[in-house]
């Protein structure tokens, strides 16, 4: 009865993969929006690194920013990559809160883009776990057996 309360590498494994599959898909989908904006989203989303002092070519900038939500979105499903992903994600949620928080928004409102930027840094150190690409291309275990 009392096992339901403590955890095993199977169940931490599991959550982990929920995790980026359910992250990783809400990225997606964001990203894909951003990049279906077109344009005049792009120039939006570029147009906030200048509160870092980055004003030039916001089109690329916002392209880019778009780029890392849909691409890191599905490095995040496939477990690929997934430590950069999660970096280069980490950046745009860093950017979201410096727009949040240059516009005085509440924490309810910021609060999203907090929760995600937790999130990235803990699977970028816990990294993507075992039911990954990752793990699959660059884990001695599998090489091992595959050699055998």
């Amino acid at each position: 009865m009392f096992r339901f309360f403590v955890s095993n590498r199977s169940s931490l494994e599991l959550g982990l993969l929920i995790t980026r599959l359910g992250v990783g898909a809400i990225f997606a989908i964001y990203g894909w929006m951003k990049l279906m904006g077109g344009p005049q989203t792009w120039i939006w989303l570029g147009s906030q690194l200048s509160r870092f002092g980055i004003t030039f070519f916001p089109i690329v900038w916002g392209l880019i920013a778009a780029n890392v939500e849909f691409i890191g979105g599905l490095c995040l499903i496939f477990g690929f990559s997934t430590r950069l992903a999660t970096i280069l994600m980490s950046m745009v949620m860093v950017v979201a809160l410096g727009y949040h928080f240059d516009h005085g928004d509440k924490f309810d409102i910021y609060a999203q883009a907090l929760i995600f930027l937790i999130i990235f840094v803990s699977i970028c150190i816990s990294g993507p776990g075992y039911y990954s690409f990752d793990e699959y291309l660059y884990n001695k275990k599998y090489k091992d057996v595959v050699s055998e």
